[in-house]
């Protein structure tokens, strides 16, 4: 930094009188500011932003506009009313500031106005050399306290500020320069207009282009967040399948106690290498994830897009939108008859009646339970007037036993073990009851034993041709509604002591589970390779879950190769009892030689006696013929002495009604006779008295 140099001494202050224009050029009196006016600004630091400014320090006028003319004019005019008025501009990187004692100086800035009184120790006379700025001072504007902070206009009319003040220029230059300065009131001869800079426009440029990519960035970025949510929710329907209805209120117990999804490092790695992505390190996954949606969070679209997977679609003509469990079985519940009974009826169409007739045998042959019911379906067959219409019964009879058969083996009815302890009790009390009691209880025994149903009676009905195919029909509905009931139906779950108890979720889930593999497992009898339903199997999956499939899957399995081993133990017992019924024919074939061989003898010495009773029994008929001629004869005569003895029997009942009658008339004549004789007598007693005594002697004749 150049040494300090001492001010000139002040000279008077003149009078004050009217200012006037200056007719030097701004450059000029920029030049003539001293190095001791611009160090002693510096150290003062007079930075108008950040200290308040003294009376007579540099005054901030902040409420003046720059795009404000009238401001400016009447700051113009304060100023000029004043000892004397020095407008100085500055340029960014050249600031250098002088004023004459009780001269104001004004900056204008880019957006403001500044006036600023100098002390009347910085005038310098008007003679007196500009030198060069120090180094450091010219390399930071900061340092004279008119930091970079202030942006002037350098489009001013009339001012150039756009070249550097560079070093102080000799008197000789400045005498050529003379003719060429303008005034200060020409200078501002025109109004001031009001002027935005490129840097503001283009801050604003920048401002709106950095809100519009703001605004863009956050609606790529919900875009992108929708996207990755709505496919996290499709996986998660993928994995876990359709809420309950229970969903709708809260967690259900089926996610609670849902396992731990277990990825091994090499199944992520095969995932992401399949998914186009790159590396060769990746961890295990073992955690517990319990996704809740609830069936109002589903829509359409969503739900079509979870079914794509089974290619069918999400709504259905009578429930509506599928969104739970249980409307995709109640949909099904609606159809599943018809399309039991279409696919029936496809498969039969173009067969004659004998075909039909030995297809009906078939199936029903194979649900026969036992000799005795296979016997009245041949009866029914043969007796049955139209062949397609027994042969479509014996098809639907087939696949209501594959649909039903896994489903009552994997949850049964009532069971006879339920009702043992009831049967154990009957059992004692009938042995110690005297005889009157242990046949009342015996009695009770058999009607129980009636009323026992066990799952071995459900299977054996598909075969008995006795049962109504109605009532076959009416099982599935019942255990399809029975899948999504809230509450157990002791009819089709284990015995009478479930009914009325609330259902938890997953044991709902996996029997509606299991119902649905069942049904989508069914094919047409004789058309193994055809599916009744060939889109459920898919749609399973896509309704209860991964989960809840895989978990029935083996279980299905199981039913049938527990059915299997049922239908082999059957043929061995009834291939066991045939054994042994034919080893007792056998045997009383073999005992039953030594009595032919005597009715053989029998037989011989009969046909050698034939003649001989041939002619015994044609005498004996002939006797027999001539008995029996004897016997009409003998008849004829006893008819005819029957009818005499009818007539004699007639005569005689007609004398004894005469002697009746004339035994009665005899009566009334002795009757009369006495009557007369007790008169007579009467008559003679009377006479005695009144006769003379000369004849009361003669007696009477």
């Amino acid at each position: 930094m150049a040494k300090k140099k001492q001010p000139p001494p002040s000279t008077p202050k003149p009078a004050k009188s009217k200012p006037q224009p200056l007719d030097e050029p701004i450059d000029e009196i920029l030049e003539e500011v001293s190095d001791d006016v611009i160090e002693e600004a510096a150290e003062e630091s007079l930075v108008l932003e950040d200290e308040p400014v003294a009376e007579d320090d540099f005054v901030v006028d902040e409420e003046v506009a720059a795009d404000d003319e009238a401001s400016i004019e009447m700051l113009l005019s304060e100023n000029a009313e004043d000892e004397g008025a020095e407008t100085i501009d500055h340029s960014d990187d050249d600031v250098v500031e002088e004023e004459a004692e009780d001269e104001s100086v004004v900056i204008d800035a880019e957006d403001e106005s500044v006036v600023i009184d100098a002390d009347d120790e910085s005038v310098v006379e008007d003679d007196a050399v500009v030198e060069e700025a120090d180094d450091s001072t010219a390399s930071d504007p900061s340092a004279s306290g008119l930091g970079g902070d202030f942006a002037f206009q350098e489009d001013e009319p009339g001012l150039d500020f756009s070249r550097d003040l560079g070093p102080a220029p000799d008197a000789d230059e400045e005498d050529e320069e003379a003719p060429k300065k303008k005034s200060v009131d020409q200078e501002f001869a025109g109004p001031l207009k009001a002027k935005t800079s490129i840097l503001t426009i283009v801050l604003l440029v920048m401002n709106m282009a950095a809100a519009l990519t703001f605004i863009y960035f956050m609606a790529e970025n919900y875009q992108r967040r929708k996207k990755i949510t709505h496919a996290t929710l499709v996986a998660d329907m993928r994995y876990f399948g359709l809420p309950s209805e229970e969903e709708e209120f809260g967690p259900a117990m089926s996610r609670v106690v849902a396992p731990k999804l277990r990825l091994t490092a090499e199944q992520v790695k095969e995932a992401h290498q399949r998914r186009g992505g790159k590396g060769d390190s990746f961890l295990a996954v073992e955690e517990y994830y319990r996704p809740h949606y609830k069936p109002s969070h589903l829509n359409e679209a969503l739900l079509e897009k979870h079914f794509e997977y089974a290619g069918s679609s999400a709504k259905d003509s009578k429930v509506g939108l599928i969104n739970t469990v249980e409307k995709e079985v109640q949909a099904l519940q609606g159809r599943v008859w018809d399309e039991l009974d279409s696919a029936a009826k496809k498969y039969l169409k173009d067969k004659n009646n004998a075909e039909l007739g030995a297809l009906a045998e078939k199936m029903f042959f194979s649900l026969a339970p036992d000799l005795p019911r296979a016997r009245q379906i041949q009866s029914k067959i043969k007796s049955a007037k139209e062949p397609l219409d027994i042969a479509t019964e014996a098809v639907l009879r087939r696949m209501l036993f594959d649909i039903l058969a896994p489903i009552e083996l994997y949850r049964p009815g009532e069971q006879m073990v339920h009702d043992l302890e009831k049967l154990e009790k009957l059992d004692e009390n009938i042995n110690v009851a005297d005889a009157a009691g242990k046949a009342k209880l015996q009695k009770e025994r058999d009607e129980f034993l009636k009323t026992i149903r066990t799952e071995r009676d459900i299977l054996d009905k598909f075969g008995d041709p006795n049962v109504a195919l109605d009532d076959l029909k009416a099982r599935l509905l019942l255990r399809m509604a029975g899948a999504i009931a809230p509450t157990y139906n002791p009819e089709i779950h284990l015995s009478r002591a479930w009914e009325g108890a609330t259902r938890n979720t997953f044991e709902k889930r996996q029997t509606t589970a299991f119902t649905l593999l069942s049904l989508a497992l069914v094919r047409t009898p004789g058309a193994e390779k055809e599916l009744v339903f060939p889109k459920l199997l898919a749609r399973t999956q896509c309704v209860v879950g991964m989960f809840d499939f895989a978990y029935v899957c083996p279980r299905y399995v199981a039913q049938l190769k527990f059915l299997e081993q049922r239908w082999l133990q059957d043929l061995e017992m009834e291939r066991d009892q045939f054994a042994k019924m034919h080893n007792l024919l056998v045997r009383d074939i073999v005992d039953a030689l030594p009595e032919l061989d005597h009715l053989r003898f029998v037989n011989k010495y009969l046909d050698a006696s034939k003649g001989e009773y041939e002619k015994l029994v044609k005498e004996r008929n002939d006797d027999y013929e001539r008995l029996i001629e004897g016997i009409a004869q003998a008849r004829k005569e006893s008819s005819t002495l029957a009818a005499q003895l009818n007539e004699i029997q007639d005569e005689l009942f007609r004398s004894q009604r005469l002697m009746a009658t004339a035994k009665e008339e005899i009566q009334v004549l002795q009757g009369v006779i006495g009557r007369a004789q007790k008169a007579v007598r009467d008559l003679e007693a009377a006479s005695a008295k009144t006769r003379p005594a000369a004849i009361q002697g003669i007696k009477t004749p």
